[in-house]
C-alpha cells in the first residue's frame, strides 16, 4: 500500500522534475555512448588487427628503401608489399594542392579490399605508365579543389599523372603515417621518377608481409638479426594497432569523465529540485504525520519518490545512449576505414545505469 501512495502521490508533480530527469538522462547518455563506441572500436581493433596492418608483418624504415639482401630476406619469408609514403605538390593549370603521396607496387592490398570509384580495372592497371603518363588515384577533394574530371592530367615534381579513379576506403589507412595533405596513390616507379625521394626528404618506407611460416617471433628475429644495424621496426598486427587502441581508450576515458561531470554538476540541480519538492510538501507531511505516520515512513514515501525518478531518468538515458551509439558507429566505421555495426556493449549499459 506505500508504494502505491507514493506513486500516486508523485503523479501530478512530474513536471516539477524536468531538470532531475534531463541531468541523470545526459549523464547516463553520455556514458552508455561514450562506452558503447569505445568497446566496438576496441573490439574492431582486435578483429580486424591483420587487415589494418596490411599483412602479417611489417618491417618499416624512415631514410632510406630496402636494399637487395633486405629484399631477398624478405621475398624468403613470404609474399611481400612495398609502400612508400612520401609528401608532394600536384600542379594543374594554375593551381596547385598539397598531396600525401602513397606509392604502392603490384602487390598492394595484401590483405583486405582497396575502393576505387569511377575505374573498373584492377589497381596496377590504374597505375600503370602509358605514353609516359602515370595513373593517380586521387581523393575527391583533389578533384574538386583544382577542378578536374577523370582523364585529366597533372604534374607532381617531374612526372606527369592522369587521373584513373577516386580514392575510397584502404584496408589499412587507420595504420598509416600521419601525413598533412590530399590522398592519392601512385605505383613505386612514379614515385621514383618525380624526383622527389631526395636525400633529406621526409619518407617512409613499408614493406608488408604475407609470411609463409605464421611465426612472427621468428621472422621478427631473422629480420633484426640479419640487419642489426640497419634500425628496421618490425611490427606485428597487434604491435601497428596498439597505438591506435591506446588513443580510443583515452578518448573514450576523457569523455567519460566529461559524462561523470556532468552528472555531478547535474547533481547540485538535482538536489536543488528535491529540496524544494519536500519544502513544498510541508502540508501533506503534516498532514501524513498527523494520520500517525512515523519520521521514517514519511521518510521512505519520499525516498521511494526520489527512487522512482532516477530509475526513469536512467533509462531515458541508456536509451538516449543506445540510439546515438546506432547512429554514430556506422558513421564512424566510414570514415575510420572499421566495420562497426550498430551494436550496444551490454556491459556497458550496466557500467552507465
Amino acid at each position: 500500500g506505500w508504494l502505491r501512495v507514493a506513486v500516486r502521490d508523485l503523479r501530478g508533480d512530474l513536471r516539477r522534475f524536468t531538470i532531475l530527469l534531463a541531468c541523470l538522462a545526459l549523464g547516463v547518455g553520455t556514458i552508455t555512448l561514450v562506452g558503447s563506441v569505445g568497446a566496438a572500436l576496441q573490439s574492431a581493433l582486435m578483429r580486424d588487427a591483420r587487415t589494418l596492418l596490411g599483412g602479417d608483418l611489417e618491417a618499416t624504415l624512415s631514410y632510406r628503401a630496402a636494399n637487395p639482401d633486405e629484399r631477398a630476406l624478405f621475398a624468403a619469408l613470404g609474399r611481400v608489399g612495398e609502400v612508400v609514403e612520401v609528401q608532394g605538390r600536384a600542379k594543374a593549370g594554375n593551381g596547385s594542392s598539397f598531396l600525401a603521396i602513397r606509392a604502392v607496387d603490384a602487390n598492394y592490398p595484401l590483405v583486405g579490399t582497396l575502393a576505387v570509384d569511377g575505374a573498373d580495372q584492377p589497381l596496377p592497371a590504374l597505375l600503370a605508365e602509358r605514353s609516359g603518363r602515370y595513373g593517380l588515384v586521387a581523393d575527391q577533394l583533389l578533384f574538386d579543389r583544382l577542378g578536374l574530371k577523370l582523364g585529366d592530367e597533372v604534374t607532381i615534381g617531374t612526372a606527369r599523372f592522369v587521373l584513373t579513379g577516386i580514392l575510397g576506403r584502404a584496408p589499412d589507412q587507420v595504420t598509416a603515417s600521419l601525413q598533412f595533405g590530399l590522398s592519392v596513390l601512385m605505383s613505386t616507379d612514379a614515385v621514383n621518377a618525380t624526383g622527389i625521394l631526395q636525400p633529406g626528404v621526409l619518407a617512409t618506407w613499408r614493406y608488408k608481409l604475407l609470411l609463409a611460416d605464421p611465426d612472427f617471433e621468428a621472422a621478427r628475429a631473422r629480420i633484426l638479426d640479419a640487419f642489426p644495424d640497419a634500425g628496421w621496426k618490425v611490427l606485428a598486427p597487434r604491435d601497428a594497432t596498439a597505438d591506435v587502441g591506446r588513443f580510443f581508450d583515452i578518448f573514450a576515458r576523457f569523455l567519460t569523465i566529461v559524462g561523470l561531470s556532468s552528472l555531478l554538476v547535474g547533481g547540485l540541480g538535482v538536489s536543488n529540485a528535491i529540496s524544494a519538492y519536500v519544502t513544498e510538501r510541508q502540508r501533506s507531511i503534516a498532514t501524513m504525520k498527523a494520520l500517525g505516520a512515523t519520521g521514517p515512513r514519511v521518510l521512505a514515501h519520499f525516498l521511494v519518490q526520489v527512487m522512482l525518478l532516477t530509475a526513469v531518468g536512467i533509462v531515458l538515458g541508456l536509451l538516449l545512449g543506445s540510439g546515438l551509439s546506432m547512429v554514430i558507429l556506422p558513421i564512424l566505421g566510414g570514415l575510420l576505414g572499421l566495420a562497426l555495426p550498430p551494436v550496444v556493449d551490454a556491459t556497458t549499459l550496466w557500467t552507465a545505469a
